[in-house]
């Protein structure tokens, strides 16, 4: 049960409990929604496009395993679109890294 919940009413807590495969911390085959098809209407807006930067060396293995997982688990798959922004790995506080995309141009 992840730490943040810990601290909830017990009532939360029994739903956590009841439901914990959903809530779970690490992704997994089980706990991903595949119910809705997510698709983004970029109407006649031209393609963004940034060229990648240099990530430093710690972050490759860790970048690339999240990279790796996500395809395998079909949360991500390869893509020849002109739209591309560049991947920000950021370190979380228990020191797993957080993969987020910089949107801005």
């Amino acid at each position: 049960m992840p730490t943040s919940v810990q601290k909830t009413s017990p009532k939360h807590e029994e739903i956590y409990k009841e439901y914990k495969e959903i809530f779970k911390e690490e992704i997994t085959e089980t706990n991903i929604c595949k119910a809705q098809f997510h698709k983004i209407d970029t109407a006649d807006d031209q393609p963004g496009f940034q060229k990648n930067f240099r990530v430093p060396m710690h972050f490759e293995t860790p970048i690339s395993e999240e990279i790796d997982k996500n395809l395998r688990l079909g949360i991500i798959r390869p893509s020849n679109s002109p739209w591309c922004s560049r991947i920000v790995p950021v370190t979380k506080p228990d020191v797993s890294l957080r993969m987020c995309i910089d949107y801005l141009p």
